[in-house]
């Protein structure tokens, strides 16, 4: 790349705008040069052969951080430490801790030296100095290198050297971290490389073996979601059978009877529509929720004799798990039951309409079960699940803490409403 021209400035005096643009201009120049480099020495050779230069100092080296063995060394100099040849005379290496450039490199900090004579921890180079300064450069708030300059001057430093050498070490990190993650990239690059070359042929034969085993894995699940499937299959079956043995009963019991061997049978009929929707699935864990609703809203509408049901459902998911469904379902045979039994004691309808939804509750993590009816009467005013040792309300406050659920009974514009927030078991 051709050196474009630039022009040094003092830092002692830097108040006016010549200043601050050639301030700016040093900034600016080496943030483009250093984009340029491939290397961590392309990195500190930049800095060390542009920035010295531009500010007339006389010296400057970068040290290097072993973390490993507590130590710093020389790495790249500009002036008298440097030869003709780029060579570093007299390459120092010191313990962390040891003289300013160590104690940055310990605690992280720039150190201003505006007079050396003051300073007992100095450690003299080739010629002594007037002054000095220490700039980190830190990685992940580690110091990875520290800036040092010198100059036989006192006070020739001040808090305006330190500012720009703080700006242009920290343009130094990204181009430094850029690398690291390269060199990085390069050797996992090569080590994986290697392994490949060394384990190919286990490699094949790991993928044989792979293959084997899913094809293994692959009929015993196959197997098994058959085997599932039938369980399934048998058990709505049996229910089936059972409640078809409730009707028998039914059609010859007294009416005393009848009304118990009734709501027996609904709650065998609506554990069968969860195995006959789950048979019907392709995933044996999880039913179709809106089907499930609505062939066991269509089945307690089919029961009632005395009132006509209609209902409308909104659902907004697609499954729910088998371990929710089933108390999820007892509890809208028996809350449903119990609804139509308010109907007929309080009032003289004889159709009654639902609004059935499931959603998500005001608390993300839970379901909401949401009833609505069109009736003006206030159906559960004396509906008390907590005191009430009826069957129904049993059932209902036993299944609620199953569901590990809250419900509600309120009115709503000459309606009914029942709201049921629960988790998924």
């Amino acid at each position: 790349m051709k050196r474009e021209k630039l022009y040094n400035f003092d830092l002692k005096e830097p108040k006016n705008q010549k200043s601050l643009t050639s301030f700016l201009d040093v900034i600016h120049s080496f943030s483009r040069r250093i984009v340029s480099s491939y290397t961590e020495e392309d990195v500190f050779d930049t800095f060390i052969n542009e920035i010295p230069e531009r500010l007339n100092l006389v010296d400057c080296v970068i040290y290097k951080v072993n973390h490993e063995d507590n130590s710093l060394i020389q790495v790249a100099a500009h002036g008298y430490k440097s030869n003709k040849d780029k060579v570093i005379q007299n390459r120092l290496k010191l313990n962390i801790g040891e003289g300013l450039a160590g104690i940055v490199a310990l605690d992280g900090k720039s150190i201003l030296a505006a007079d050396i004579s003051k300073e007992k921890d100095y450690v003299k180079d080739i010629i002594s100095a007037g002054s000095e300064i220490e700039v980190p450069i830190k990685i992940n708030n580690e110091v990875y290198a520290v800036i040092s300059s010198e100059h036989p001057e006192v006070n020739f430093f001040n808090e305006y050297h330190i500012k720009l050498f703080e700006i242009l070490a920290s343009i130094a990190v990204g181009a430094l971290v850029k690398i690291q993650e390269k060199n990085d990239l390069e050797k996992v690059k090569n080590r994986l490389e290697s392994i490949l070359e060394k384990k190919s042929s286990d490699l094949d034969r790991a993928i044989d073996a792979l293959s084997t085993q899913y094809s293994e894995l692959k009929y015993q699940h196959d197997k098994r979601e058959l085997l599932i499937q039938e369980v399934h299959h048998r058990v709505n079956n049996n229910l089936q059978i059972i409640s078809s043995i409730l009707k028998l009963y039914l059609t010859e019991s007294d009416d005393n009877s009848k009304s118990d061997l009734k709501e027996i049978h609904n709650r065998v009929q609506a554990m069968a529509l969860i195995h006959q929707n789950i048979y019907k699935s392709l995933e044996m864990n999880l039913v179709d929720i809106e089907c499930y609703v609505r062939d066991l809203m269509n089945h307690l509408k089919s029961l009632n004799e005395n009132i006509y049901i209609t209902f409308d459902q909104k659902i907004s998911y697609k499954h729910i798990n088998l371990n929710t469904l089933v108390p999820l379902g007892l509890f809208l045979t028996e809350l449903i039951n119990t609804w139509l039994s308010q109907v007929s004691e309080l009032t003289d309808l004889k159709e009654v309409h639902f609004d059935v939804y499931i959603g998500e509750c005001k608390n993300k993590n839970y379901y909401e079960l949401r009833i609505e009816d069109n009736v003006s009467s206030n159906l559960f005013e004396n509906v008390h699940l907590d005191e009430d040792t009826n069957i129904h309300s049993i059932l209902i406050s036993a299944l609620v803490e199953q569901l590990e659920g809250n419900i509600e009974f309120f009115e709503n514009n000459d309606s009914n409403v029942i709201k049921l927030c629960f988790d998924a078991i």
